[in-house]
């Protein structure tokens, strides 16, 4: 009894982790296809040239540009995807070139930064890291055949359990770590207590996680 809760205790587990992260891989993947159906739309829209009317500081910026659209009307709207370092190269009466989107004139985009838009491989890449562990550990099956392959394969499950947790759990706080090491806000006491927390703790577990992988 005690190895048939075993075995379907490490079996949940793997199956909640793996839809977890499929979950994960399918938020990164719709999120990549609009990103890029909306890269594929300003790239086929109404160039428009037009005037800084005013910024918003915040986070992110807020940049109004008035312009006059495709049918002759003045138009003022945000300009879209506004980051702090684009802000800082902008000024209120500066003339800017921007990119009205086909069927949604209210949305608006520098022609600068969809020409330099970055390569979004990140997000397919990010998708298939998440995606495809989750459907490994989803598509586990409860051990069969004799009590020795059984056992076998009860291991190997409860190996791939505590592993999968552990190096994610690990690899959490060491995003942690950086976010808290590269932010110019906090002062140098709490990195040193924060961040040394999360590298401590984040590596050992990253590594328990590893070598559970291992025996696995």
């Amino acid at each position: 009894m005690a190895n048939q809760n075993f075995v379907g205790g490490s079996l949940s587990i793997l199956r909640a982790f793996g839809g977890f992260l499929i979950a994960l891989g399918l938020i990164f993947g719709t999120a990549w296809i609009f990103n890029r159906n909306d890269a594929h739309r300003f790239a086929d829209g109404y160039r428009v040239e037009g005037t800084v009317e005013r910024i918003h500081e915040g986070e992110p910026p807020i940049v109004m540009v008035t312009f006059v659209d495709r049918n002759g009307r003045s138009q003022t709207w945000h300009l879209e995807n506004m980051t702090q370092s684009v802000r800082e190269t902008l000024a209120e009466g500066d003339e800017v070139v921007a990119v009205q989107m086909p069927n949604s004139p209210s949305r608006i985009m520098l022609l600068e930064q969809i020409e330099n838009r970055p390569d979004d491989r990140n997000g397919l890449i990010m998708t298939a890291v998440f995606l495809l562990p989750g459907l490994f550990l989803v598509l586990q099956r409860r051990p069969y055949g004799n009590q020795e392959n059984q056992q076998k394969m009860a291991t190997r499950q409860h190996h791939l359990a505590s592993g999968s947790l552990f190096l994610f759990m690990g690899l959490i706080m060491l995003i942690g770590f950086f976010a808290t090491a590269f932010d110019a806000n906090l002062h140098w006491l709490g990195k040193l207590i924060f961040g040394g927390f999360c590298l401590l703790t984040g590596s050992g577990m990253a590594l328990g996680g590893l070598r559970e992988l291992w025996l696995a």
